[in-house]
């Protein structure tokens, strides 16, 4: 977006950080201003103002490749208008209302009835946590004269600083996350402060705190072991929790579990309770790899479970006589790692039965990257039920029998035969209730035949495409955009991860050190 340089403060300015160091590999990128989403929205304003309230809840949330997140998800329309003004003059009463609170921004008073310097330090300060970098000289002035009007309408001091407060939470500048150009086409390095935030909404989804600003404002975020420092420190607060509650929820899965409908007839063991339960695990199974000791390349074959005594007896595991979520090594010989929570297989299930076709499905998009759409005005009847003494395995092979739709389901179906054995709610099983057994055989692309989850994760990890399908997913939703003309760079990135070691904590390294991340051209 061009614009003036100014925006980003002094540290900032374009030409201050180095520019790409490598040949380049393909479109550096450009992001469009990037709407904060709902997630995004509350956490700003909590670490923002202090505040408990979520009014991005109430917001309208959409997706783009699968995250909420994008640039592209962020449409606007006149809802969302009215529930951001409504929003802004919420939180900016409830700001001034409390006394404590409203103490730490109004912190002088105006010495005469026209002295506005007292003003206009407030309005710089809060101003650049709210616009995320220092304001620019007119807007400053801009929001002294709102401040002037509010005096003019009899209002005090504080009423007048409210109004200022309720008009910049109601600004494009708050709302966006916005990255200035010098011009529309050129590739240039981006500010300090836009990198700060870059960072922040990658591991945080929320603003840069005081020490990522102190960063930007000293210059000290432009070289690749700065930013990698900023990795380790923020990954070592507890706002990173996010990446497992936004990106991981997002991307495994678990929000689906949310509005996921379980016939109870059939699996009386189901409860929302339960639901819940299994959220939290698929949380903290990403958690351990992420704040843990565990690499990529054993995410579908660590045999780590989190159970408290719900989900202890899905798994068919001793009680841990807990109701909190306990870490257990699961000795069973039946599951092992991600493909075998029950969380994934829930959400990848009919409310009634097993559907192969979906956990395939989600398994070849998700962990593969390999995006399978139908062929433009094929519109395929529903598959039946299977019929009594017939499998859903026999139902699909009659299926894939249609030519047209044997290119899909020979991708897809496979993967899901292997995870059979589990059954709607993630139960181990080695009859159908009809009695019939259990087939888990399958064939991955690559031709090695397997027989069961467990040779399915081993022979799913030795897949190049695995470990690469995670860089990709978390390239698209820390930058906000899909990796299109960017494959050179994602291939650089995975090549630099493989080189350090396959630790989540890696990879984000190996993004934020990328030109990708660090640079952009106009648009």
């Amino acid at each position: 977006m061009p614009g003036a340089s100014g925006a980003s403060g002094g540290a900032g300015a374009p030409g201050t950080m180095p520019g790409p160091t490598t040949t380049p590999l393909g479109d550096v990128g450009s992001i469009p201003i990037h709407q904060l989403s709902a997630r995004e929205y509350d956490n700003t304003v909590r670490d923002l103002m202090g505040t408990t309230s979520k009014p991005g809840e109430a917001f309208q949330s959409f997706e783009a490749a699968g995250f909420d997140t994008l640039a592209a998800a962020g449409v606007m329309n006149s809802r969302k208008v009215a529930d951001y003004f409504s929003a802004a003059g919420t939180l900016a009463a409830e700001l001034f209302g409390d006394a404590t609170r409203r103490a730490s921004l109004v912190t002088c008073q105006p010495a005469t009835p026209t002295d506005t310097s007292c003003a206009e330090g407030i309005i710089k300060t809060f101003g650049l946590k709210t616009f995320r970098r220092p304001l620019l000289p007119a807007e400053i002035a801009d929001f002294v004269v709102r401040y002037q009007a509010g005096l003019a309408q009899q209002l005090d001091h504080a009423g007048a600083l409210q109004e200022v407060v309720r008009i910049m939470l109601a600004s494009p500048q708050f709302i966006y996350r916005v990255e200035l150009d010098p011009d529309a086409t050129t590739v240039h390095p981006l500010s300090n402060y836009e990198l700060a935030s870059r960072l922040s909404y990658l591991l945080w989804s929320s603003m840069p705190d005081s020490s990522l600003f102190a960063a930007a404002d000293g210059g000290a975020l432009n070289a690749p072991d700065k930013l990698m420092a900023q990795v380790d420190r923020m990954l070592a607060d507890a706002h990173s929790r996010e990446l497992v509650d936004n990106f991981a929820a997002q991307w495994l899965g678990a929000r689906r579990l949310d509005d996921h409908v379980v016939d109870t007839t059939l699996y009386p063991m189901w409860t929302p309770a339960l639901g819940l339960t299994m959220q939290q695990e698929m949380g903290a199974y990403f958690d351990d790899f992420l704040h843990g000791d565990q690499t990529y390349d054993h995410f579908l074959t660590s045999p780590v479970n989190f159970v408290d005594s719900k989900l202890a007896a899905v798994y068919g595991l001793p009680d841990p006589g807990s109701t909190t979520l306990t870490r257990v090594q699961n000795t069973t010989g039946q599951r092992t790692g991600f493909l075998g929570l029950a969380g994934f297989l829930t959400h990848t299930s009919r409310q009634d039965r097993t559907a192969p076709s979906i956990r395939g499905k989600w398994i070849v998009n998700s962990l593969k990257c390999m995006d399978l759409e139908l062929p433009p005005n094929l519109n395929p009847a529903p598959l039946g039920d299977p019929a009594p003494g017939q499998t859903v395995r026999q139902v699909l092979e009659a299926h894939r029998a249609n030519p047209t739709c044997a290119a899909c389901h020979n991708i897809l179906d496979p993967a899901g035969f292997g995870l059979e054995h589990f059954d709607a709610i993630g139960r181990y099983r080695d009859n159908y209730s009809n009695g019939q057994p259990v087939d888990s055989l399958g064939m991955l692309s690559d031709g090695t035949t397997f027989n069961g989850l467990l040779e399915l994760a081993a022979g799913m990890s030795k897949d190049p495409g695995f470990v690469a399908c995670v860089a990709r997913k978390l390239f698209v939703y820390g930058l906000g955009r899909t990796a299109d003309g960017s494959e050179g760079y994602v291939d650089q990135i995975v090549t630099t991860w493989q080189g350090q070691g396959l630790s989540l904590r890696n990879l984000l390294k190996a993004i934020v050190v990328n030109d990708t991340f660090r640079s952009r051209h106009g648009n």
